[in-house]
């Protein structure tokens, strides 16, 4: 999907300045490639996520092909090496947050279940903790 939102902003970009569509176009192929990569995965889940995931391939396509089209009868860019186009940063689509406080935090379910746990389990309980 992040090289789908880069491709769809190089497009929009492209049209809008005409010029740059060579690139749109790479980073469209790659893209539809990306997608037939993931399709294995996602006829597997099948469902709705196979529906949602067969809209935006058709999309992806679509704008492939309108792109190519474009390049080869009005604007005769050339085409970069798929290797020379940047990848997507993994830090612009993703916020990365520290979860270790959440994960070592003690839970407070002691207290709101208090009343759920028998006197003779509690004292038990008691009993063990001054044990350890």
């Amino acid at each position: 999907m992040a090289y789908f939102q880069l491709a769809e902003a190089e497009f929009k970009a492209a049209e809008k300045a005409a010029k740059g569509i060579g690139r749109a176009a790479v980073y469209l192929k790659v893209t539809v490639a990306r997608f037939d990569e993931a399709k294995v995965f996602v006829n597997a889940l099948g469902g709705s996520y196979k529906a949602n995931f067969d809209k935006k391939y058709s999309e992806v396509v679509a704008i492939r092909d309108k792109c190519v089209k474009d390049n080869t009868t009005v604007y005769y860019e050339s085409e970069p090496d798929a290797s020379e186009i940047p990848k997507p940063n993994a830090q612009n689509f993703v916020n990365l947050l520290s979860v270790a406080e959440q994960l070592n935090e003690t839970p407070q379910l002691d207290d709101r279940l208090r009343h759920l746990v028998p006197p003779e389990v509690q004292k038990m309980q008691t009993e063990i903790r001054n044990v350890l």
